[in-house]
């Protein structure tokens, strides 16, 4: 698990909140300014050290939580995928003086289009996209040409674009971190860009990847 720090200086309105995850920045500015629930979702406005915010929306993904995208995004590259442990959100929760008990309970768990959706991100020619069909078209027509790891699950892969996950039962599914020896499964895209849908673990078992080295067993 990716290590959760914060740093904070200053006191009451004017405190301030430096929160990393990783060795990424993700928030830099009021602490005030970072959590909020008038969308009705748990949510954090991510800034990743920019001018630009990113909210992203509190799920649990078996006994973790997930945070995933509000769509549209302002740019493609403005959100990374963040995965907290319940001992991370309540140190995190803890340290904001809210109350972690509490607000856990409001979490709901991920829906299977929201997983999708998160999935099919990091291939998307188009931000601005907030339609899952939409999104999964835009991923396929960017891919031109895969790895021979990918290539090896071309059947399953096309199938995972192009079925419909309504039926997938996310209360089962659980997210792990993927291992440097893992193989990479590798969608080439036309704007350049790399797209890692799938890792495979020694044992030749398969993986969502949904960033970040955060993966889905299915």
């Amino acid at each position: 698990m990716k290590q959760l720090h914060y740093q904070t200086e200053g006191e009451l309105t004017d405190e301030r909140l430096r929160l990393t995850y990783g060795s990424q920045l993700i928030f830099d500015g009021y602490t005030d300014d970072l959590v909020t629930s008038a969308s009705g979702d748990l949510q954090l406005k991510l800034n990743f050290g920019t001018k630009e915010t990113t909210r992203v929306s509190a799920r649990k993904l078996g006994e973790q939580i997930i945070w995933i995208p509000e769509l549209p995004l302002s740019a493609k590259d403005s959100y990374t995928t963040l995965l907290f442990s319940e001992q991370q959100f309540t140190e995190l929760w803890t340290a904001l003086r809210y109350d972690p008990a509490a607000d856990l309970t409001l979490i709901p768990a991920i829906s299977p289009d929201e997983l999708k959706r998160t999935w099919l991100i990091a291939a998307i020619a188009e931000p601005q996209l907030s339609d899952l069909a939409a999104l999964a078209r835009s991923a396929k027509e960017q891919i031109i040409a895969c790895s021979d790891e990918l290539e090896e699950q071309q059947p399953y892969f096309t199938q995972l674009i192009e079925e419909d996950w309504s039926k997938m039962d996310t209360g089962r599914l659980q997210a792990v971190e993927s291992d440097s020896d893992w193989k990479d499964g590798t969608a080439y895209l036309n704007d350049g860009g790399e797209w890692v849908p799938l890792k495979i673990d020694l044992a030749g078992k398969r993986y969502l990847h949904v960033g970040n080295g955060i993966c889905v067993r299915t």
